[in-house]
């Protein structure tokens, strides 16, 4: 019989295995998803996932695909659906192109920032004027 520490052991090498092959798998699915959002990746695996766990898919009223069945197996799909998507989406962003902004569309956006900033504290003001007077 198997001691408590080689129980551990066996279980703890038996995951770090399993997560090796889920960040394996993960890895080769990103070129697959290249641009799509972590909405449309999840919307993609649904139907593979709740086969998977033996869940039924329901559109809702909103159109809003959503599993259905035993609430653990539900859960647990669930679980597996998140944590799949993000291990294909993460770090799968594109890199940002930097443009050039010209310096008077830069000046422009300055002076945007400044006129909205004395409109906010305009506005405070106002308020505070108005809750001063009433309660006078």
């Amino acid at each position: 019989m198997a001691t408590r520490t080689q129980t551990i052991r066996a279980s703890v090498l038996n995951i770090c295995r399993a997560g090796d092959t889920i960040q394996r798998e993960c890895l080769a699915l990103r070129p697959l998803f290249v641009g799509a959002s972590l909405d449309a990746v999840k919307a993609e695996l649904l139907p593979i996932v709740a086969e998977h766990f033996g869940c039924t898919l329901k559109v809702q009223g909103s159109g809003r695909t959503v599993l259905q069945g035993d609430k653990t197996r539900v859960n647990t799909a669930t679980q597996a659906l998140k944590r799949i998507a993000l291990a294909i989406c993460a770090d799968a962003k594109p890199e940002a192109e930097e443009l050039e902004v010209p310096a008077e569309l830069l000046a422009a956006a300055a002076k945007l920032w400044k006129l909205a900033s004395q409109y906010e504290q305009a506005g405070k003001l106002a308020a505070k004027a108005l809750a001063i007077a009433k309660s006078a």
